[in-house]
């Protein structure tokens, strides 16, 4: 019987050795087992939380970060606003200009532009451009008919009048959309032209009451006198 208690009593520990191994899948062979299981399982949890804190941080910037990114936006946004005024405002200007020196070199119905007719500056004022005895200036903002007139009238100029077909040509290869002299009172009567003018090209009519005329690269054409053009003005040397 002794012997068989002694047994019993040796596989005790065992039992409880190995129900504490199962719980803490940790190999202990001496009795603290379980304090240095619980140490663990702390020390294992905190590094856990720690890692979570990290991980969870990496996804959201900082204030300072946040200022940062957002001042950067806007000093973007700014220079792209920046860059598409610019843009709008001065190259218009620009491309009217190259078209007209590019105009210089070119036919229209195979009528050659003489650049021996074309003066690059001669008599005319800064930024209007000579072509034979006459300057033109090309205004890039769009006025009405009216306001067209009075505003060539203020640079002691004319409306355009066109006084011959190869001038007509030459003005319709700039392919400007621009207002003219030309007008009429109302649909019953005669279109108004330049005195002692005897260049007088067709017109075409889209609309029966509009009576000012614009020039295009079609030619001369009709629109309502409120429309908003470009428009050309025109001063002799002599002027």
């Amino acid at each position: 019987m002794s012997h068989l208690l002694r047994t019993d009593n040796a596989s005790g520990p065992r039992e409880a050795a190995k129900e504490t191994q199962g719980l803490s899948q940790l190999h202990f062979s001496n009795p603290s087992g379980n304090q240095l299981m619980e140490f663990s399982l702390q020390n294992a949890s905190q590094k856990h939380v720690k890692i979570s804190r990290q991980c969870h941080c990496k996804n959201f910037l900082s204030p300072p970060e946040k200022l940062i990114s957002g001042i950067l936006g806007i000093i973007w946004f700014a220079l792209l606003v920046a860059l598409v005024i610019t843009t709008r405002v001065v190259f218009p200007y620009s491309e009217a200009k190259a078209q007209i020196n590019a105009s210089l070199t070119r036919t229209q119905k195979g009528t050659p532009l003489l650049l021996s007719s074309v003066h690059s500056c001669g008599q005319c004022s800064k930024e209007w451009i000579s072509y034979s005895h006459n300057c033109y200036y090309i205004g890039m903002e769009k006025k009405t008919w009216n306001d067209s007139l009075v505003s060539c009238a203020s640079k002691n100029s004319t409306l355009l009048y066109i006084d011959n077909e190869e001038e007509q040509v030459f003005l319709q290869v700039l392919s400007l959309v621009s207002w003219t002299g030309v007008f009429r009172k109302s649909r019953d009567q005669l279109w108004v032209w330049k005195k002692d003018s005897t260049f007088k090209p067709e017109i075409i009519e889209h609309i029966e009451h509009n009576n000012c005329v614009m020039l295009s690269a079609f030619g001369l054409t009709t629109d309502d006198c409120t429309a908003l053009h470009t428009y050309l003005c025109e001063s002799n040397f002599n002027n």
